[in-house]
This record gives C-alpha cells, sequence and structure tokens, in this order.
C-alpha cells in the first residue's frame, strides 16, 4: 500500500519518495504518539465534560429541593403575610380606639386644668374672704368671753327684744345647727309708726329655751 502511493506521487509531483522499514516503524511510532495524545485529550474532554454533567444533574436536582423549599417558605410567608395583616388591623383598630381615647384625655385634662383654674382662684377670694373675716372673728371670740352668765338671764327677761337682736339669735341658731321657723315675711311697725316688711324671727320660739345658764359654755 506504501509503494502504490508512492507511485501515485509520483504520478502527480513528478517527485520520487522512498519509504524504507525504518522510516515506516517511525511513522507507525508517530501515528501511535499522536493517537495516545488525541486519545488522551478525548479522555479529558470526556472527563471533564462528564463531570459538567453530573454538576448539572446535581444542580437539577438541587434546584429542585430548592424549590421545594422556596414552596414551603412561599406558603410561610403567605401565612406570616396573613398574620401580619390581620395584626395591623387590629394594631390600627386599637390606635383609632387610643387616639379617640387621646382626645378624650385630653379634654378631661383641659377641663381638670380649668376647673384647678377656677378653684385656685376660688381658694384665693375664699382665704382673701377669710382673712377679712378673722379679725371679725377674734372680736367675736374676745366678745364671747366677755358674756355672763347675768348677761343672758337680763336677755332671757327682756320681753321685747331689738329686731337686730332677734336677727343674731336666728345666725346662732343657724351656727349651732339648730332649728328655726319656715322663713316667711312679715309687716313690722317702728317707732314712727312706719311699717315695712321683714322676715320672721325664732327668736321666742327657739332662742329663748337655748338661753340657759350653760350657754356660753
Amino acid at each position: 500500500m506504501v509503494t502504490e502511493v508512492c507511485d501515485l506521487y509520483f504520478t502527480q509531483f513528478r517527485r520520487r519518495v522512498y519509504v524504507t522499514p525504518k522510516s515506516y516503524l517511525a511513522f507507525l511510532t508517530f501515528y501511535q504518539t499522536l493517537y495516545k495524545s488525541k486519545l488522551d485529550k478525548i479522555l479529558l474532554d470526556e472527563a471533564q465534560i462528564n463531570e459538567g454533567l453530573a454538576k448539572l444533574e446535581q444542580a437539577a436536582k438541587d434546584i429542585s429541593a430548592m424549590k421545594k423549599d422556596l414552596d414551603i417558605q412561599n406558603e410561610n410567608l403567605k401565612k406570616s403575610t396573613e398574620e401580619v395583616n390581620a395584626t395591623v388591623k387590629i394594631i390600627n383598630a386599637e390606635s383609632i380606639k387610643a387616639e379617640a381615647k387621646k382626645k378624650e384625655v385630653e379634654i378631661i385634662t383641659a377641663q381638670c386644668v380649668k376647673k384647678a383654674a377656677e378653684i385656685a382662684i376660688e381658694r384665693q377670694n375664699a382665704q382673701a374672704d377669710l382673712d377679712k373675716a378673722m379679725p371679725i372673728l377674734e372680736k367675736a371670740v374676745k366678745a364671747a368671753g366677755g358674756i355672763k352668765p347675768a348677761d343672758i338671764t337680763e336677755i332671757k327677761t327682756n320681753n321685747k327684744p331689738g329686731d337686730i337682736m332677734k336677727v343674731m339669735f336666728d345666725c346662732v341658731l343657724l351656727v349651732t345647727q339648730r332649728p328655726i321657723l319656715p322663713i316667711t315675711m312679715k309687716q313690722e311697725t317702728t317707732i314712727a309708726k312706719k311699717t315695712f316688711p321683714f322676715y320672721t324671727d325664732s327668736y321666742f320660739e327657739y332662742s329663748v329655751k337655748m338661753l340657759t345658764p350653760d350657754f356660753c359654755n
């Protein structure tokens, strides 16, 4: 076959080629080396391709498992979202209630502040009135300390006490929480024979009865 190819080469290119057994064996050796080199390259490519295919297969399995896990996570996320939405609705409702309660508290607080200011003014006025009344009270206490049993007897035996005295003893009845007659109007006549309307007193009905020797006690 080699000889035939050499003759064909001479026919086409007019050059004579001689192939000796040694060169033929060298050619075979070269062919064997080249073949082994190509085969090793193919086997390496095959190994790499198989490794790549194995990785792709494993990746496909991992993706499938991850997809299942993702489906579970999506379901859990859906439930969590529903729970969060329900919680948000509750929080919003409670926030509305809290806001309404806050406004109510603000109104009550404003009323309390206003009432406190009014009470402070009333307290100041009461303190002012008390400051004015204290000297009068001290004088009254001092004057009451000077009343003697004989003075009480003299008043009790007075059959015609003055209107001022009657009114004063009505005040004593009120202060000591004793009964008085119902408040009505009556006509009083002065020394000048003039009449005028005046309150009905409780002097002879109740005041005289309390004028006992221990009245000042």
